[in-house]
């Protein structure tokens, strides 16, 4: 509605100046032929562009009028309501976009410069935490495996675990089982017994109980298993840690005993 009221204004403003400058010329010849009774004022030369002036101004005010009523039908329109193809047509989709997971640099050990952490790629939704990370065993960040991500095997995951610390992502499914087995024989675990190792392991998630089958004793030492009995203790700790199908890897690792 601004709209036609600027037009409106602009216009009348138009029209009166127009208006003006024909009373003024009007007003000047007839104030000529007062001045000089032998002329006749509205055959003078003035009095005929006043005349002219004067249908011109007609004629401006008729399209000011036509004009008018043309811009207030257009806008006085009813609007036409949206049908439902309408909407449909005028829906916009947001495209899926992919937005890649941000770079942090974090400070590590001494002996370890600052790295980046990767954020690793989601497989599908119904993927474990163990097999999104590449992880089996779902190893963590500590003073014994810093050394996996110092060689470039790995980096840090940004999926947080519920139990505290940080999980480890690493770039092969089989560096990630060789990883486990290193741990399990480093210092922290290989001289006390299986069962306390896998309560340490799991933060008490689960314990000696899930060797039943296995032909491994609970109260042995990590260090005393043999290639194979490690081996089957690391296929074992996989599944109860979510790994789907760790017995898939044993084609590509070899596990060593800690002897």
């Amino acid at each position: 509605m601004d709209i036609v009221l600027n037009f409106i204004y602009m216009e009348a403003g138009f029209l009166c100046f127009a208006v003006l400058v024909a009373v003024v010329w009007w007003w000047y010849a007839y104030d000529e032929a007062k001045s000089n009774p032998k002329l006749v004022w509205w055959k003078h030369r003035e009095a005929r562009r006043a005349k002219h002036m004067s249908y011109a101004c007609g004629t401006l005010l008729v399209t000011v009028l036509v004009q008018y009523q043309a811009v207030v039908l257009l806008f006085a329109a009813p609007a036409q309501p949206k049908t439902e193809e309408t909407i449909k047509r005028t829906e916009v989709t947001k495209p899926n976009v992919v937005i890649p997971a941000p770079t942090v640099s974090v400070p590590m050990a001494n002996t370890l410069e600052r790295r980046e952490i990767y954020d690793p790629p989601v497989l599908t939704p119904q993927d474990s935490v163990p097999n999104r990370n590449r992880n089996p065993l779902n190893v963590k960040f500590g003073s014994e495996t810093k050394r996996f991500i110092e060689r470039g095997d790995a980096g840090l995951s940004n999926i947080v675990p519920t139990d505290g610390g940080s999980f480890i992502y690493f770039h092969q499914d089989e560096r990630g089982f060789e990883a486990a087995r290193d741990l399990m024989c480093s210092s922290i675990y290989r001289n006390i017994t299986i069962d306390a190792a896998l309560r340490k392991w799991s933060n008490n998630g689960y314990n000696g109980d899930i060797l039943s089958g296995t032909g491994i004793n609970r109260d042995w030492q990590v260090e005393m298993l043999t290639d194979k009995a490690l081996t089957n203790l690391l296929v074992r700790m996989a599944h109860y840690e979510g790994y789907e199908n760790p017995e898939s890897l044993l084609d590509k690792v070899t596990i060593k005993s800690c002897k």
